[in-house]
């Protein structure tokens, strides 16, 4: 049983490196050609695109003598990352059941590791600003013209929790853009 899961938690980080590997790559691309880079792809690298906690709980739990017992002393950021890598195996985190028009009544986000910030708050839907749609566009063309507007939606979404940004909301702008 332990090997099977760890091979599933393997797969998990695999997907998971997988789907941040072009991002990270262009940033970094742009860190060593010293260009800019915005504050938000900054703070996505520092969290979000970091897998350092993953690589280590996954570590952690190959090492331990006794899976069960050392999964059961994981504290519970720690679990959460074990499931959401389980998850990311499972694809289950690319396809959330529920209700996705409804925005979530109390949206908050917390990157991992990092307990000084105060985490984004959803407090009440509000529509996007003009600068906010310009911004996320103007992001989603400078990802490639390939690039997804859900990828685009769950990367703008922690920043913008009050705006509950899904992907036909995207998929609209870019279609009126002339007019925005």
């Amino acid at each position: 049983m332990p090997t099977k899961a760890l091979k599933t938690l393997k797969a998990g980080l695999a997907n998971l490196l997988k789907q941040t590997k072009a991002r990270q790559e262009l940033i970094l691309k742009a860190l060593n050609d010293k260009k800019p880079v915005s504050d938000a792809d900054e703070h996505w690298l520092d969290h979000e695109g970091n897998h350092v906690d993953e690589e280590k709980v996954l570590e952690t739990l190959e090492n331990a003598s006794n899976y069960k017992r050392r999964l059961e002393r994981l504290d519970s950021g720690e679990k959460q990352l074990v499931k959401r890598l389980s998850n990311l195996a499972t694809g289950i985190e690319k396809k959330l059941a529920g209700n996705k028009r409804k925005c979530p009544e109390n949206h908050k986000i917390v990157p991992p590791g990092d307990k000084k910030k105060k985490p984004l708050v959803f407090t009440k839907k509000q529509n996007a600003s003009v600068k906010q749609k310009i911004e996320i566009l103007d992001w989603h063309h400078a990802q490639g013209p390939k690039f997804s507007q859900s990828k685009t939606v769950a990367y703008w979404d922690p920043i913008y929790p009050n705006l509950c940004i899904k992907q036909p909301l995207v998929s609209a702008w870019l279609k009126d853009e002339e007019k925005i």
